[in-house]
C-alpha cells in the first residue's frame, strides 16, 4: 500500500488585543500611533471572529521509512513501481485503471496548502506522531528518486516539511479510534479515519477540524504538552520515539510540476473518461471555481473524495466556510458528461443527510447551511439546461440546505472554463 495523507481541517485562534474590541476613545487619545492604529482595526475586528491556522494532514510510514521522513523533513505517496509519464508527456498511452490510481493520488496531494499541518501515523506500531508543518507544496520525484534505495517503495508524490509542535511519544490507534473517553454522541468519533481503515485503499484523505483537534490533543497529553527542541529529529526504533539529532541533513531531490491540465486537455477531447483527471484539476486550480460558488475567504477547508458512510460512498469535493458564527458547507458533484437527475434523485440526497447527521452536529451553536452543487459539461442547447434547471428547483433536500446549483465547464485544446448557470 502507498503512503497516504490524511487531511484534516484546521484550529481556529481567536484574534485578540489590549483594550477589547472597543477601546474608549480615551484611552486611543492617549496610545502612540502604532497603538491608535491597533485601536482601530480591533473596532473592526469582531471580538467572536475567528480566523483558520492550518490544515491538517497525516501520512502513513513505515519502520523503514519514517526515519528518512524526519530526518530530511518530507512526505509522500506512491503506488509500487507506477509511474507518472503522463506529466511529462501528456499525450502517453497508459493503462485506464493505472492511470487512475496515480491520476487519484495526484487529486489527494495536490489539495495540500504551504503551512498545513502533517502527522505520521506509524504502521506497524499503529501509533500517530507530530505535529509537522508543510513548507513546500506537492511536487513529483519520477525520475531517479531520492532516497529511492534507502526507503525501499516509490514515493513519486511529494511534500517538503518544518517542524512545528514535535513531541517524542506517539499515540496508538486504539486511544484515537477505539477509545470513547470525551466522545459523548456518534458524530463526535473519528469517522474518516474509521472508514478509511474498513476500505484500506486511500492514497490521502481528509478529516475534519474536530477529529483533527482530538488526535492532537490526546498527542500532547500523552507527552505532557512539552515538545522536544531543535529543528532536526530522527526515529528512535528501539525506544519507539522521536528524537532530536544534531546532524541535520538538507533534502535535495529533484522537485518536477505536477499540473495535470495538459492530460485532462488530452483526454477530454480525444473523449475518453477523465473524471478523475477533472477532480485533480480542481485540486490544483479550486480559484477557478471558487468565486462561481460563493467562497469569500481564502482558508476554507477543502477535500476530495470524502467517504460518507460503510457503504464507501463518496462525495466528489467538499468545503467548509468558516466566518464567525456562518458555517457554510458545500458538496460538489462532478461529472465529466452532461448531468442527470440521478444525481438529483440518489446521489446528492444522500450525501446531504450524511452531513447533517454527522458534520452539522459539531458545529453547535452556529448558523450551518449546506449548498450542493453540480459541476458538468455544459449542455449543448438551452431547453436541456431548462430542463435540468427545473428539475434541481423541485428538488427538497431539507431544511438549511440551499437549492442545488449548477457550474458548467467547457473546453478547447488550451483551455477549461467554469460557468456558473444557477
Amino acid at each position: 500500500m502507498a503512503e497516504w495523507s490524511i487531511a484534516a481541517v484546521l484550529k481556529t485562534v481567536d484574534l485578540q488585543g489590549s483594550g477589547g474590541s472597543n477601546p474608549s476613545l480615551s484611552v486611543i487619545k492617549k496610545a502612540s500611533k502604532h497603538q491608535c492604529l491597533k485601536a482601530f482595526l480591533l473596532q473592526s475586528i469582531k471580538a467572536s471572529e475567528k480566523i483558520k491556522v492550518g490544515v491538517t494532514h497525516i501520512f502513513i510510514v513505515n519502520d523503514i521509512t519514517f526515519k528518512y521522513h524526519l530526518e530530511h523533513m518530507f512526505a509522500g505517496t506512491g503506488s509500487g513501481e507506477r509511474i507518472p509519464s503522463f506529466l511529462t508527456n501528456a499525450n502517453v498511452d497508459m493503462h485506464h485503471s493505472t492511470e487512475r490510481n496515480l491520476v487519484g493520488m495526484i487529486a489527494d496531494i495536490s489539495k495540500i496548502r504551504r503551512d498545513d499541518n502533517v502527522i505520521f501515523y506509524l504502521t506497524k506500531r499503529a501509533k500517530f506522531y507530530g505535529i509537522f508543518k508543510v513548507e513546500q507544496i506537492a511536487f513529483a520525484d519520477v525520475n531517479g528518486q531520492y532516497l529511492s534505495s534507502e526507503l525501499n517503495k516509490n514515493l513519486s508524490f511529494r511534500v517538503l516539511l518544518k517542524p512545528c509542535d514535535v513531541f517524542a511519544k506517539g499515540i496508538t490507534e486504539h486511544e484515537c479510534l477505539d477509545c470513547l473517553d470525551g466522545i459523548d454522541a456518534p458524530y463526535k468519533m473519528c469517522w474518516s479515519l474509521i472508514y478509511r481503515k474498513l476500505k484500506g485503499e486511500r492514497g490521502c484523505t481528509t478529516i475534519f477540524d474536530y477529529e483533527a483537534d482530538r488526535i492532537k490533543n490526546l498527542i500532547k497529553t500523552k507527552n505532557e504538552n512539552n515538545p522536544l527542541q531543535g529543528t532536526s529529529f530522527t526515529y528512535n526504533n528501539t525506544d519507539d520515539i522521536i528524537e532530536t539529532t544534531h546532524n541535520p541533513k538538507t533534502y535535495t531531490g529533484q522537485s518536477q510540476s505536477i499540473s495535470i491540465k495538459n492530460r485532462v486537455l488530452i483526454k477530454a477531447n480525444l473523449g475518453n473518461s477523465f473524471e478523475v483527471h477533472l477532480q485533480a484539476y480542481l485540486m490544483q486550480s479550486f480559484a477557478s471555481v471558487a468565486n462561481l460558488i460563493g467562497i469569500t475567504i481564502n482558508n476554507y477547508w477543502i477535500s476530495n473524495e470524502v467517504s460518507c458512510g460503510v457503504g464507501m460512498q463518496k462525495i466528489d469535493i467538499m468545503l467548509i466556510e468558516e466566518i464567525d458564527a456562518n458555517v457554510t458547507i458545500y458538496i460538489l458533484e462532478l461529472k465529466a458528461w452532461n448531468p442527470t437527475s440521478d444525481i438529483i434523485n440518489y446521489q446528492l440526497p444522500w450525501y446531504v443527510k450524511w452531513c447533517s447527521d454527522y458534520v452539522v452536529p459539531n458545529f453547535q451553536g452556529k448558523n450551518v447551511i449546506i449548498k450542493p452543487i453540480v459541476v458538468g459539461r455544459e449542455f449543448s442547447n438551452a431547453n436541456e439546461l431548462q430542463n435540468f434547471n427545473d428539475v434541481c428547483e423541485q428538488s427538497s433536500l431539507g431544511e438549511n440546505v440551499e437549492t442545488i446549483s449548477f457550474v458548467s465547464f467547457s473546453y478547447d485544446a488550451q483551455n477549461i472554463t467554469f460557468k456558473k448557470e444557477f
